[in-house]
């Protein structure tokens, strides 16, 4: 019987603990929609020295805790949304804050977790916000590594952020949206000059920043921020033939350089067509106007020429940068425009700025026409509205394009605008620009000896997951400019100086070397080249910097060699950054 009333009470106990279902939490709350935001093309590192591992699936490595990271979208706002993360397997222990404004939320993140991890309940504001993921601690390597933020929400909030990778978009969107000023001109006239003057406020100048002020339907003219160190005055003409690699681009079809200024680079880009491209590299300053000139003629025999001109008010004088033969082409200067774009991932969250005023183009006639009405348009980040931080038009009598920085109200586009007529005819000496400039004459060819029997046989480091089929150490002699080698940034990235190792196998008479940089970012600036035929003793044999360019470079050496042994050191890059890429290395 004593055992009945304890097995009695046992069951009653139970019926009591389920006799009743478990209530919602007064403060949880019932959402009918939801989306979620991709790490790979809305976040960016806001602070922090060293650089986080970002690609298309997102957060791919987070070490430090210095590190903060922020991720942008916009919206209508809302009272009440609950904020959660998307996240990889996690790797140890860790505790992150995820904050909106003032609004803050520590989350644990156990070992072994992956998938949905609920962070908190938050107010959106009206227009961009910033969602700021901070670390404070791990037990592990990583701090978390998150795929995507999942918002639930009530009601419609019309959120903008870069939704999908197709097309690149994450690549574009991280960008962050170009915008175009396309200036009227006036109808049935042979157009050959167009001049512009360009100002960029102080403090819009920021990292990446490419301000054209010169466009035509050929190619563009003006100023980049390259790196901390570096300015470019740019002037670029694309071939006739379409393709996104220079190298591919028939002999027939390529474009000349006919003349060029003192201390300006010419050669070829890629990437975004192909085609001639000139440089200066020069410090120009935000808050100073600087003056651009170029002109399209065609010169009767199946080409076109285009020059650019430059204008410096601390020089005090025109400068040529280049001037460019485009086969197979028969034109005048046809769609005048400027535009603002930035070309480095790591800084499309900063806002960027810049006026354009007293635009005139001048007709074969030599009569000057000024162009005081232009229509606003944006590239297919803007277009899509994934991103929506862009602006332009007219402003105090003059026209402007703003860009990134997430920042509200947004200038319609395909928008027209106007600025009233300054009526200052540019005052030209056209004699005296045709005395500026050297003539160039065609580069020699250079016989480069056979790679079959080399071999990478030492590295400082390379990439082998980051950088896709690419990025190995070997790849610097496989004689494909596409791939590259890449020191290693997934993980814990490797620091300057980087370096590799060649062995010949033979001990050929070396004059000197041929190195493509890579076309894209990190190329090398700075290095330094040593010899052996040991493998134990080294010999300096070369030193210098590579120019930031993907275009051919030659480095001759004051006298030949005969070596077995070659090792590159490259001690800093173009950009500022800790990485270094090369995509092929030569000797001759």
């Amino acid at each position: 019987m004593k055992y009945m009333n304890i097995i009695f009470l046992t069951l009653l106990i139970s019926l009591m603990s389920c006799s009743e279902p478990e209530q919602p939490k007064a403060n949880e709350i019932s959402y009918s929609n939801s989306f979620s935001i991709p790490l790979g093309g809305n976040t960016y590192q806001i602070a922090g020295q060293e650089m986080v591992g970002l690609d298309q699936n997102g957060i791919s490595s987070w070490t430090s805790d210095q590190t903060v990271l922020g991720v942008f979208f916009k919206s209508s706002g809302t009272e009440n949304v609950d904020l959660n993360l998307i996240i990889e397997t996690q790797e140890g222990n860790s505790e992150i804050e995820v904050s909106i404004g003032d609004q803050k939320q520590k989350v644990q993140l156990s070992n072994g977790v992956s998938g949905l991890v609920k962070v908190g309940n938050f107010k959106i504001p009206v227009g961009y916000t910033a969602i700021e993921l901070n670390a404070l601690t791990k037990t592990g390597a990583n701090f978390a590594k998150i795929r995507s933020i999942n918002i639930e929400h009530n009601g419609e909030i019309n959120a903008h952020y870069v939704k999908d990778n197709e097309d690149n978009n994450f690549y574009w969107g991280r960008r962050g949206p170009s915008v175009h000023l396309g200036y009227t001109t006036p109808d049935n006239q042979n157009i050959k000059w167009f001049y512009n003057e360009m100002t960029i406020p102080a403090g819009e100048d920021p990292i990446g920043s490419y301000f054209m002020a010169n466009g035509f339907a050929e190619g563009y003219f003006g100023i980049q921020v390259n790196s901390a160190t570096e300015r470019r005055v740019l002037f670029s003409v694309w071939s006739p033939y379409v393709t996104d690699n220079p190298n591919e681009i028939p002999e027939d079809e390529r474009i000349l350089v006919l003349k060029k200024g003192a201390e300006v680079y010419t050669g070829e880009f890629g990437n975004e067509g192909s085609g001639g491209q000139s440089y200066l590299v020069y410090n120009w300053s935000a808050g100073t106007t600087y003056k651009f000139l170029n002109s399209v003629e065609p010169d009767g025999k199946g080409n076109t020429i285009y020059t650019g001109y430059f204008y410096a008010p601390e020089v005090g004088e025109w400068q040529i940068i280049s001037r460019f033969q485009r086969p197979k082409t028969n034109t005048w200067y046809k769609r005048p425009h400027s535009f603002l774009e930035n070309f480095n991932t790591r800084t499309g969250h900063i806002g960027r700025k810049v006026f354009y005023d007293n635009q005139w183009v001048r007709n074969i006639e030599g009569e000057w026409t000024e162009l005081t009405e232009a229509r606003f348009t944006g590239d297919p980040i803007a277009s899509s509205g994934f991103r929506m931080d862009y602006a332009g038009g007219s402003k105090d009598g003059k026209f402007y394009l703003q860009n990134c920085g997430f920042f509200t109200p947004h200038t319609p586009l395909s928008s027209m605008h106007l600025r009233s007529p300054n009526n200052q005819t540019p005052v030209i000496d056209f004699e005296a620009l045709e005395t500026l400039g050297v003539e160039i004459t065609a580069p020699e060819t250079i016989a480069e000896l056979d790679k079959s029997a080399w071999e990478i046989v030492e590295f400082s480091s390379e990439e082998t997951s980051g950088e896709g089929a690419t990025g190995r150490a070997k790849d610097i002699i496989d004689g494909k400019l596409d791939t590259y080698w890449h020191s290693q940034w997934t993980g814990t990235a490797a620091q300057y100086p980087h370096s590799f190792t060649l062995d010949f196998h033979a001990t050929p008479n070396i004059k000197g070397f041929v190195f493509h940089q890579r076309d894209g970012s990190r190329k090398i600036k700075d290095y330094k080249i040593y010899g052996s035929n040991d493998f134990t003793s080294w010999s300096p044999i070369s030193s210098g910097s590579l120019l930031n360019s993907a275009g051919q470079q030659v480095v001759t050496l004051n006298e030949p060699i005969n070596i077995r042994y070659i090792k590159f050191e490259a001690l800093n890059a173009h950009d500022g950054q800790d990485f270094a890429a090369l995509a092929e290395m030569g000797a001759f």
